[in-house]
This record gives structure tokens, sequence and C-alpha cells, in this order.
């Protein structure tokens, strides 16, 4: 009988288990390597998702100002800029040499006339920019995805001259509208470009 005993005792002595400190470091590996997959996981996600938030953006820039940027250069005249509904449309003429240029002025709306006899007005509104009255972004309101950042979009217009050809600038900075804080959400673009528009 003390021999049977003797042999399962051993038997089970023999067994190899885990453990406590071998389970522990075993948890404590697998955790960190899971950790470091997710964190890996996580940034690709947000790259990604920053990288569409700044391409729409600048789709949306690119768009309005080669919109207007070609509708001035091919007008057929170049009506003038101004500051609002009221003031007179006006091109600011650059005194000769050795006066020093003055600032340009910032007009909100800019006034030309194509070939076809009809009139266009490119104009800053609060959130978007308009051609006649139609967006030249996505959308409006609070469906679209970018949006005009307040007191960027000005446009400048100077000349040497009376019967010199105007240089008009066109300059405003876009926005991703977003109702987080996430900074993958977010991404603000500056647009500016120079035009010679016709007499």
């Amino acid at each position: 009988m003390k021999s049977i005993f003797n042999f399962q005792f051993s038997i089970f002595n023999s067994q190899k288990g885990f453990t406590l400190v071998e389970l522990l470091i075993s948890i404590v590996i697998v955790g960190t390597f899971g950790t470091i997959v997710v964190n890996i996981l996580a940034s690709t996600f947000r790259g990604s998702s920053k990288t569409d938030v700044i391409n729409k953006v600048r789709q949306n820039g690119n768009y309005a100002i080669s919109e207007m940027a070609r509708k001035i250069r091919y007008a057929k005249t170049f009506d003038g800029a101004r500051v609002n509904a009221v003031s007179a449309w006006t091109c600011d003429i650059i005194p000769p040499p050795p006066a020093p240029p003055p600032a340009p002025a910032r007009y909100n709306e800019v006034k030309i006339t194509l070939f076809d006899g009809t009139e266009t007005t490119f104009s800053c509104e609060a959130e978007t920019i308009n051609a006649s009255g139609v967006t030249l972004m996505d959308a409006v309101g609070p469906a679209s995805l970018v949006r005009l950042s307040p007191g960027t979009c000005f446009f400048t217009c100077q000349r040497a001259g009376i019967s010199d050809s105007p240089q008009v600038g066109i300059n405003f900075t876009l926005v991703a509208r977003t109702v987080n804080n996430f900074v993958e959400k977010q991404a603000t673009i500056p647009f500016k470009t120079t035009i010679k528009a016709r007499n």
C-alpha cells in the first residue's frame, strides 16, 4: 500500500505546471503587445481621418480660387471692387515712384462682365464665397464640410494708372467644420493668388 501511495505522489510531483509568477509575466507581455498594436492601429486611423479632412478643405479651396481666377482673368471687363453694397466700384491707383506704394485696401466684393454680357459678382459672405449668390463651396450651413475662417476673406485691387490692367488679389482661409475638438478632425488652409484682369 505504501508503494502505491509513493508512486502516485511521484506522478503528481513530476507533472510540470505554471507558477503564479510565470502566469503574471505572460499576462504582462501579452498586455504590452496588445497596447502597442492598439496604439498603432489608432494612430493609423487618426492619420487617415486627418488626411481626409485636409483633402476636403483643400479641394474646396482650390475649386473656389481657380474658378474665381479663371473668370476674372478671361472676363470681358473688370468692373471694380467694393467694400459693401452701398460703396462705389473702384480700384486703387498706385502712386508712381519714388512714393512708396500704400498697403492695398481690402474689399468684400469684385465685379466682372463676361463676354456673353452677364455680370458676375464674387463676394465674401459669413461662411462662404459666392459667385452672384451661388456658393463656390460644397454646401452652406451646418451640413457643409468647410467654412471660411472669420475675417480672412478679402479681395485687393491695384493698378498703376487708369488705363492699366488691374491686379486683383484673392485671399481667404478655409477651416474644416467640426463638432468636436479632436485634432484629426481639424484643418486650416490659407489660399492666396493674384490675377491680372482686363481693363
